[in-house]
């Protein structure tokens, strides 16, 4: 368990990006996309809370209802959430400099007749 923990919340947000930024594709992010990205854990979120009560069980204490209530919940959501954001809209700022630099990179080389 604790390897299957350690590759899901710690190698993999690390991982991926970095996979990303090295080899792409970019230009394939908008605002839209960053938006959508956040259907799937919200979805995750409300099954959670609905069937949480039903199985006197949460997958993290810091939904844990019983214990914290829904508004002390809501504080980490809402905080989880915006810092998703900050960082996905971080991604879409560096996936747009990235283009750039790769399509300066392509212009120079085709100029250069390297290509």
């Amino acid at each position: 368990m604790l390897f299957n923990d350690t590759v899901l919340h710690v190698a993999v947000p690390v991982l991926v990006p970095l996979i990303w930024a090295a080899v792409g594709p970019h230009g394939t992010l908008s605002a839209r996309i960053v938006l959508a990205s956040t259907a799937i854990p919200v979805a995750w979120l409300a099954a959670t809370l609905l069937r949480g009560p039903q199985l006197d069980w949460y997958p993290y204490t810091i939904l844990d209802v019983p214990t914290l209530g829904y508004s002390g919940i809501s504080v980490y959501v809402v905080s989880i959430l915006a810092l998703y954001l900050m960082l996905a809209l971080g991604f879409l700022g560096l996936d747009r400099l990235l283009l750039r630099a790769h399509s300066g990179s392509e212009a120079s080389a085709l100029r250069s007749g390297t290509r």
